[in-house]
């Protein structure tokens, strides 16, 4: 194909050259072109004296006859020489020499555009507005296992899964609508199917009004493989997290019930209250670990649920009596972190309030609430309040040295928090505390 298009070139010249006539002066302002043009022109116009002057153009028109050649021949570094006669001769040369110029330029960038797209590890493929395959890279053909003979001008769909063509609305593409890192399937001559992150955007023609698209997939197969190694690896955690909760919640259950055999073998009264109040607060502990077992989420539990079961089983545990509950809790969940002490706090003060709030002297109907509220996005306020016989007005409240009430208050230092202590128409404790709602970009462990 080269060779007869330089064919042509040069028997073009040729026949030029046969009409040659004198040498013409021209204007050195004028392009480079136009000079080219005109003398081509003149060429045809004043061929009566060509023959004349044939001796003499001779070399020159060889000249120009090898330019040509080694353009046609891809070669734009050559020059054609320039006398200084600034004969038509001449100017055919600067005329060539500047287009030599021009080609080598736009040959080299169209060059390097090739290597680059030849050499991506992500597949590349233009269609035009109809969606028929104009251009594909190599990694393209490698992936698929197609030929290009096999790919060009063939529509778009028919490298794509079916269930990934509902995805792309090549209509909706062209209108404007974005298109961007969107999972899919390629579907390879073989059958297989290949998962690929693609984005689709428009591709602008400014000298035409056809537009297309340009299509670029990322083959996505060895990261979908570690995803399920990911998703397998965390399944089997979560299985054992889980079995580690039930674990825990087991050997507190068997602690419990050890302390409750030694406790049929005691009679002295205080000692055995001394046992309960111990295993209400293992059970306090097992509790948030059978929570955990439970939920969807491994690292939180529903505090308020937390919170109903709790109390039940403290009412049993001092037996039910006349006594009113109520119970008002915000749904909110807590990590294992603020789930603990926090139970642990509220065993405390609602044992507190059912062994010292209404002795048998009390008279009227004996009420304990439990209040959480969440004023915030950052604090939580729990608070235990009866309305029993308070605390007593010389006891200071600070200076008690009991466990129950060291527990509290070493348990709201570990919350970071604050507990006070009220003595209005019974007794009112309210622990105040930080709290830090999950962030939008916090993962959690669920099942």
């Amino acid at each position: 194909m080269k060779e007869s298009r330089t064919q042509e070139l040069v028997d073009a010249v040729m026949d030029l050259a046969s009409e040659w006539l004198p040498k013409r002066k021209l204007d050195p302002e004028e392009e480079p072109h136009e000079q080219a043009l005109r003398a081509l022109q003149e060429l045809k116009k004043e061929s009566s004296r060509w023959r004349s002057m044939r001796t003499k153009t001779n070399k020159k028109l060889n000249e120009l006859v090898d330019a040509m050649v080694a353009f046609a021949s891809l070669d734009f570094f050559h020059k054609a020489p320039v006398g200084t006669e600034g004969d038509l001769f001449d100017a055919l040369a600067t005329g060539l020499n500047a287009l030599g110029e021009e080609l080598h330029s736009s040959t080299v960038s169209r060059g390097l555009l090739h290597d680059i797209i030849s050499s991506m590890l992500d597949t590349l493929l233009v269609t035009d507005e109809q969606g028929q395959i104009q251009l594909a890279n190599t990694a393209l053909y490698e992936l698929l296992g197609y030929k290009e003979s096999e790919l060009l001008d063939q529509p778009v769909s028919m490298i794509f899964a079916e269930e990934s063509l509902e995805k792309i609305h090549l209509p909706d593409i062209l209108q404007g609508q974005a298109f961007q890192n969107q999972e899919v399937w390629y579907q390879a001559k073989s059958g297989q199917k290949i998962p690929v992150s693609l984005s689709i955007s428009i591709l602008h023609q400014p000298h035409k009004e056809t537009k297309g698209v340009v299509c670029l997939a990322q083959d996505i197969t060895e990261r979908k493989r570690q995803e399920e190694q990911l998703k397998s690896s965390l399944e089997e955690k979560v299985v054992l997290l889980k079995e580690v909760h039930h674990r825990v919640k087991n050997n507190m259950q068997i602690v419990s019930s050890l302390l409750y055999l030694q406790a049929e073998f005691i009679t002295d009264e205080h000692i055995l209250s001394l046992f309960q109040e111990s295993q209400n607060r293992i059970h306090s502990l097992a509790l948030v670990h059978e929570q955990l077992y439970k939920s969807q989420d491994l690292a939180r539990i529903d505090f308020a649920v937390y919170v109903e079961s709790l109390a039940a089983h403290l009412w049993n545990s001092y037996g039910g009596n006349s006594l009113q509950q109520e119970i008002d809790i915000s749904p909110i969940d807590l990590t294992i972190e603020l789930a603990i002490p926090c139970g642990l706090i509220l065993n405390e003060l609602v044992s507190n309030a059912r062994k010292h709030a209404f002795p048998n002297t009390y008279q009227g109907q004996g009420k304990v609430t439990i209040r959480l509220r969440t004023p915030s996005e950052s604090e939580v306020i729990l608070i235990v309040e009866d309305n029993g016989i308070g605390i007593p007005p010389d006891e200071e409240v600070e200076q008690t040295q009991s466990l129950g009430l060291t527990l509290i208050r070493t348990l709201a230092k570990q919350l970071r928090g604050n507990v006070e202590f009220f003595r209005d128409n019974g007794t009112k404790v309210v622990l105040t505390f930080p709290y830090q709602h999950e962030s939008p970009g916090q993962k959690r462990i669920t099942t």
